[in-house]
């Protein structure tokens, strides 16, 4: 099989995929971060009733481990919503009807990102994200 840019046995050149959160984005026609409330996640260790401790890792150097392929992606589970930004970061904030319009007028699709933090009833450890992790998911659909 030929690498990725180079001619194939049938002379057919494949094109070059994306190797970066930013030419991901570009290619996915996304950029920035969309306007809203969202919590960063990137390093946040996470606990809860269903899931044992675990950790977002960060998004330097994480193109390798699939996050790349997650770059303008969205899910939501357990009143959550998770998504992938331009930069490779793991962001996530409250479900509701704004933030999944938002997202998708940012130009960002609903689709697997591997898992939704907090989703399960799990939550942040360190008690100063945990508290700004409450008041986002606390917030009425109104505000």
């Amino acid at each position: 099989m030929a690498n990725l840019g180079e001619p194939s046995i049938s002379g057919y050149e494949e094109p070059d995929k994306p190797k970066s959160y930013g030419e991901m984005a570009r290619a996915r026609g996304i950029s920035g971060i969309p306007e809203g409330k969202w919590l960063n996640l990137d390093d946040v260790k996470f606990d809860g009733p269903i899931t044992h401790e675990y950790q977002i890792f960060a998004s330097e150097g994480a193109e390798s481990t699939g996050r790349l392929e997650q770059v303008g992606k969205y899910d939501c589970r357990g009143g959550v919503i998770a998504f992938v930004d331009s930069e490779g970061h793991f962001r996530a904030g409250r479900d509701n009807e704004e933030a999944r319009k938002i997202l998708d007028e940012a130009g960002y699709r609903q689709g697997s990102i591997g898992g939704v933090p907090g989703g399960d009833g799990d939550f942040p450890v360190d008690e100063t994200i945990k508290k700004e992790w409450d008041e986002i998911m606390a917030e009425s659909d109104s505000e």
